[in-house]
């Protein structure tokens, strides 16, 4: 190679040994955004797993209640049948004696 092509290669090194500096800052930069990112990510995460878990017992506790629910709507049912034989019966009874 000939001196004055040297020279230049010579003259660009600490140019491109600033832009390998650069790139390795941003490297790091990025590095540590990332690592950043991903601890909001687990903590997203653990959020979700509380929030799923939540919301099974939501689930079990309207399947309680729907189920209690329909208990009573039985129980109320019965109740009224046993009223309405009741009445029927007292019907039945003041027109025999009137």
């Amino acid at each position: 190679m000939s001196d004055d092509r040297l020279s230049r290669i010579e003259n660009h090194l600490p140019q491109l040994i600033d832009m390998v500096a650069q790139n390795n800052r941003a490297i790091d930069e990025l590095r540590r955004r990332m690592d950043e990112i991903g601890e909001r990510m687990d903590k997203l995460e653990r959020r979700m797993d509380d929030i799923g878990e939540r919301m099974e017992k939501l689930e079990q506790r309207l399947d309680s209640e729907s189920m209690m629910n329909a208990k009573r709507h039985l129980e109320t049912m019965q109740k009224f049948r046993h009223v309405n034989a009741d009445i029927s019966y007292l019907d039945e009874q003041v027109a025999r004696h009137e």
